[in-house]
């Protein structure tokens, strides 16, 4: 084992640090690049000197040059950027088709697909929900998925130089989750729900999915949301604690659902289910809340 010098680049993913100011960015520019032809540069020596001021105590976390990388491979630099990772219309895109699509078809979908995943996973959370959604379909594509990945490509291009950023100067709540749920928003009425986790300004934890069980009210899945979500958001409190990492702020878990909320800080209000798996998930929440 030997020292390399300061950490800039790993699997892809581009590091900035400003240490004096306290600040990482992280991002995936170049990769998407490559996936949507002709590779380029993140940015100039200039404008690294002008992000370096800029970052005054961040870390910056991007994966631009992954984002390069992919644009380029799959000939998606020229196209306009869309306002958003998915069509507004997904209709075609969550029902797969009726029987196995062509090989040929289904190798490049899922190629696209897969290409995309990485910069979800590691610092584009705004991408999450669109690959959840077209992962659905991994062999029973159509060209309607096609263009929906191309879409999500060309999104992830034009915004490849977003990044995401710590900041060890900031003096409000330090960690804080959130979680959502989309009630019956898919075909098979299943609902979608999703989580985040910060630290620092930055997001640290995400997952977008379809719910596995279909629910009967907006409340049942939002309280499913923020159990799913609570499992991990517990779990980082407790690896807090264990390397005595202060905060010097209560943690925050952030609901959007009145009713779900009120069910959970009130001590006599109970959700009445006849569901089993929406009774466990909703006192095994107030059980840790109370811990």
């Amino acid at each position: 084992m030997k020292r390399s010098g300061e950490l800039t680049q790993f699997i892809g993913i581009r590091i900035t640090r400003d240490r004096e100011t306290r600040r990482t960015w992280i991002s995936q520019g170049a990769y998407i690049e490559k996936i949507a032809a002709k590779p380029t540069s993140i940015a100039s020596d200039a404008d690294a000197n002008e992000l370096c001021k800029f970052a005054a105590a961040f870390h910056f976390m991007s994966q631009g040059a992954y984002i390069e990388k992919i644009a380029a491979k799959f000939n998606l630099l020229d196209r306009r950027t869309p306002y958003i990772p998915l069509p507004s219309d997904l209709s075609q895109v969550t029902c797969p088709a009726e029987s196995p699509s062509d090989p040929k078809l289904v190798h490049l979908y899922q190629q696209k697909c897969g290409s995309t995943l990485f910069p979800a996973i590691w610092t584009r959370p705004d991408t999450a929900f669109a690959n959840q959604v077209l992962a659905r379909s991994p062999t029973r594509c159509t060209e309607a998925h096609l263009k929906a990945v191309d879409h999500l490509i060309s999104y992830l291009y034009g915004t490849k130089d977003l990044a995401i950023c710590f900041d060890g100067r900031k003096q409000t709540v330090a960690f804080t989750g959130a979680s959502d749920a989309s009630f019956a928003d898919n075909p098979d009425r299943k609902s979608s729900e999703a989580f985040i986790f910060s630290l620092f300004g930055g997001p640290v934890e995400w997952r977008a999915r379809k719910q596995r069980t279909i629910t009967t009210s907006t409340t049942e899945a939002e309280l499913l949301a923020l159990s799913h979500a609570a499992r991990p958001y517990y779990w980082m409190k407790r690896l807090f604690r264990f390397i005595h990492l202060n905060l010097n702020h209560p943690e925050i878990l952030y609901c959007d659902n009145k009713q779900t909320v009120d069910i959970l800080v009130s001590e006599n209000s109970i959700f009445q289910t006849k569901l089993r798996h929406v009774d466990i998930h909703q006192l095994w929440i107030r059980q840790e809340g109370q811990a």
